[in-house]
């Protein structure tokens, strides 16, 4: 199992993990660093799930991005992630506890292969049947639509 880190370091947010515990972590081997990327996709498809412990997000993107290319999640029990998870497409932790973060990450690397695979296929059809631009567009010219004429 490894662990990658993705994403630029906020060092002036007192809530962000320090950069020399990420750099402490990377000298005992607990995780790879990989810093900014301007193409994530490489890293998501040679992951087996992407995981978001957040603290709060707006519109968790890498979690969208991950569902559309079959990707299991775990993330946090915060707004904008809270509403993109569901058992069937992974598992929710409680933000600010990494008992439970390591349970959901535990839970996901004692899948059955079978049930790892009906999960890779469920993101993605989450992402497909509530996620599609092209619904966001349509629901968004509907509103509009509705609001124009009242």
């Amino acid at each position: 199992m490894k662990f990658y880190l993705l994403g630029k370091l906020n060092v002036a947010n007192p809530s962000a993990i320090a950069e020399s515990i990420i750099q402490k972590w990377e000298r005992e081997g607990i995780i790879k660093y990989l810093g900014e990327q301007n193409d994530v996709r490489p890293f998501i498809e040679s992951s087996s799930c992407v995981v978001l412990p957040s603290y709060r997000e707006g519109a968790p993107m890498v979690l969208l991005e991950a569902l559309s290319m079959g990707k299991p999640i775990i993330t946090t029990n915060v707004s904008g992630c809270k509403e993109l998870i569901t058992p069937k497409i992974g598992s929710m932790c409680q933000a600010k506890d990494s008992v439970s973060l390591a349970k959901s990450m535990s839970k996901m690397l004692h899948l059955s292969p079978r049930e790892r695979m009906q999960m890779k296929q469920n993101a993605r059809n989450f992402v497909l049947t509530k996620h599609d631009k092209r619904l966001i567009v349509e629901r968004y010219i509907n509103a509009a639509q509705i609001y124009s004429l009242s």
